[in-house]
């Protein structure tokens, strides 16, 4: 049971980036990367997409795992890969849905489908606290560096965050001359989706006391 809330909070995470995505007006700090090197890819004409690269960075935070812990890493946690494919294909899948569906008529669309991305990516990473089985690979890899350091998770969890808004940053004004997917809608959503899971974490309360206690199924990471 708690597997398959985590699996579905992975597919409901993966339409919130979608909706960040299509509202361009800056999607989320760790979604920059990848939504920059989509757009300068796909404007080169290549067969690219957004699931592709969200793949390749979710990949090598599971990499740069195995290579802090090396042979520390418990086994089990490779489930971490047929995850971030599950979460890679379901970005694909909600893109290819949402964007023909919702098209963008008026500037106040544009943020109002922020605030929508807002609730529904804060929802997605509710649900997969409650599931409490696989660690996704960028948080397990901050929670590792966290550990490692001595450092608190949040404090960690904001420096990657700024170093992720940097980087994306500079390599759009590199590679395009101007800021593509980091904009204010990048700023709001990184205060705002921590506020939005306050509210689901209270408003989904009973029903993760109905879910099975006990153990989390996979062994953590060190």
């Amino acid at each position: 049971m708690r597997i398959c809330v985590t699996l579905l909070g992975t597919f409901v995470m993966a339409l919130g980036i979608a909706l960040a995505k299509h509202a361009a007006v800056g999607t989320t700090p760790i979604s920059c990367l990848p939504a920059v090197l989509y757009n300068f890819f796909a404007g080169l004409g290549l067969p690219v997409t957004l699931g592709l690269f969200t793949f390749l960075m979710n990949t090598g935070f599971l990499v740069g795992e195995m290579v802090l812990l090396r042979g520390a890493f418990p086994k089990a946690q490779l489930l971490q890969l047929p995850q971030v494919v599950l979460f890679s294909m379901a970005v694909d899948f909600w893109m290819g849905l949402v964007v023909p569906a919702l098209p963008m008529t008026a500037p106040v669309h544009h943020y109002a489908l922020l605030v929508a991305s807002m609730l529904v990516i804060a929802l997605g990473i509710q649900l997969q606290l409650m599931g409490d089985t696989i660690v996704t690979p960028p948080e397990g890899f901050i929670g590792i560096v966290a550990r490692r350091t001595g450092r608190e998770y949040g404090d960690v969890k904001v420096a990657f965050d700024v170093g992720f808004l940097v980087s994306a940053a500079a390599l759009s004004l590199a590679l395009m001359g101007g800021l593509a997917d980091v904009r204010e809608g990048t700023i709001v959503a990184a205060a705002g989706v921590g506020v939005a899971i306050k509210g689901w974490d209270r408003a989904l309360r009973p029903l993760a006391r109905r879910l099975p206690q006990g153990p989390t199924p996979l062994p953590p990471l060190p």
